[in-house]
């Protein structure tokens, strides 16, 4: 039994990571998890704290990583999926349902659900794995019978991204749950670095989903020239009513890797680059940025826009300044020239060229021949962004 629960822990996982359940204690081989010789299903049970992209995401990649491993739901392991709707109390009574039924492994999807199953798991030594958790040492869950995947934030590549997309931005309003640990976290994280890139956070906490509208008209009221989205449960999973005040109001939003309604830009079907349609404005390109950049926010490589395709770096962009005049361009593979683009700035790139567009103009630019990178100045990949412009 406690092989299969090995197997069952790690390959559910992400495939960066290597589990070991190595102390699963409890039961050896022979006891109750073979009956006369036969193996028995063994029961998992998931606690999802919401319904949201993100957060559903991260329970079928566990199912979708068990099936990758050779188990098959039905023959080697039976579950028990349940969904807390964002209610703590709810949480606490499936971690104790699942203790109750005597789950042979028990999965917590966010903080609150993930600190349930642990504590309803404790007692019975049960196995326990979370995800979509920023900062498990901060919620207690780095010791014990438990292991999981964090989803900490790029916090210091979302300030550069914001820094070179909205130069003279000075304020970023941040909404977060106040007993969400993981928000916490990130909120002191944005305080600690943002001075760095000369902004001030203004973060207003909310205690319920039903109060995330109403900090989202507060930060507005405060002129707030962004809004960053973290990994909050109560937040994501209203980000469509949110974006729909922001949008109106004309405030860029800066998304987590969580998953919000992210589709291909419906007016343009051959588009490959994610974008978010709202009701009443055009479809915004998602702004892939490096998030590995030097901390001066104007340094070169902090000017390059690197747009990547299937997992796959696929150009680098870049505006800049010849003669007087500003340009876009790509540059060349061994970044020492420019290949001038046929669009007026980067606003009009993204809204009319795909990647097919993109690549013939490259290619064209190349035979006719590079301008070299020490002859240019490179500027921010979009000096004037629209004001709706979505990035994640």
């Amino acid at each position: 039994m406690m092989n299969l629960l090995k197997k069952l822990a790690a390959c559910g996982l992400s495939l960066t990571m290597i589990l070991s359940l190595a102390a699963c204690g409890g039961t050896d081989d022979t006891s109750s998890g073979e009956s006369g010789g036969e193996p028995v299903k063994y029961l998992i049970g998931i606690s999802q704290y919401g319904q949201h992209g993100s957060l559903d995401n991260c329970r079928e990649g566990f199912l979708q990583g068990l099936e990758q491993a050779g188990l098959v739901e039905g023959t080697d392991f039976e579950v028990d999926y349940q969904n807390a709707n964002f209610d703590d109390n709810q949480a606490t009574q499936i971690g104790q349902m699942f203790s109750a039924e005597d789950a042979d492994l028990m999965v917590g999807i966010a903080t609150n659900s993930a600190i349930a199953c642990f504590n309803a798991a404790e007692d019975k030594d049960i196995p326990v794995i979370f995800t979509a958790i920023t900062d498990p040492v901060g919620a207690h869950l780095d010791s014990g019978n438990i292991t999981g995947t964090s989803d900490v934030l790029p916090v210091e590549g979302q300030l550069q991204l914001i820094r070179a997309l909205q130069p003279e931005a000075k304020t970023i309003g941040i909404i977060y749950t106040t007993s969400e640990a993981n928000s916490v976290y990130s909120i002191s994280v944005y305080e600690e670095l943002a001075t760095d890139y000369g902004f001030t956070i203004d973060a207003v906490g909310v205690t319920s989903q039903a109060e995330v509208t109403q900090a989202v008209d507060t930060l507005l009221s405060h002129g707030v020239d962004c809004l960053s989205n973290l990994t909050d449960n109560n937040v994501v999973g209203v980000l469509g009513a949110i974006l729909e005040k922001t949008d109106e109001a004309g405030i860029p939003v800066y998304g987590s890797p969580a998953r919000p309604p992210v589709k291909t830009c419906p007016t343009r079907p051959s588009k490959t680059m994610a974008c978010i349609s709202t009701p009443t404005r055009r479809p915004s390109w998602a702004s892939p940025f490096p998030t590995t950049s030097p901390r001066r926010p104007r340094s070169a490589r902090n000017n390059i826009c690197n747009i990547h395709y299937q997992g796959e770096l696929f150009m680098k962009l870049v505006t800049y300044r010849l003669s007087g005049a500003e340009h876009v361009g790509a540059l060349t593979a061994d970044g020492k020239g420019v290949l001038p683009l046929p669009a007026a700035d980067m606003n009009t790139l993204i809204e009319t060229m795909t990647l097919a567009d993109l690549r013939s103009a490259a290619a064209a630019a190349e035979r006719g021949g590079a301008v070299p990178l020490s002859d240019v100045e490179l500027l921010a990949p979009i000096p004037r962004p629209r004001q709706d412009v979505v990035c994640l």
